[in-house]
């Protein structure tokens, strides 16, 4: 059993809360808040994939707009 984790369960992904799926998200400048591409809402939560589908109660299945291995883009780092 290895010690770390893969690098899939231990990257940051991001829910939309009003769409209630994982999307990709930009940054707000000078925040430390998160802006939803899809709705441009600002209720946007992160986590790795495991705590958000567990506090969110999300199936263990992949959402159309974080595919496995897809590289989540933020703005304004």
């Amino acid at each position: 059993m290895p010690l770390l984790s893969t690098d899939t369960e231990s990257s940051v992904v991001y829910f939309c809360k009003d769409c209630q799926k994982m999307v990709n998200a930009k940054k707000e400048p000078r925040r430390y808040v998160y802006t939803c591409d899809i709705c441009g809402t600002k209720n946007v939560a992160f986590g790795t994939k495991k705590s958000i589908q567990h506090f969110y109660h999300l199936e263990d299945t992949v959402t159309p707009a974080v595919a496995e291995g897809e590289k989540v883009k933020v703005e304004g780092l």
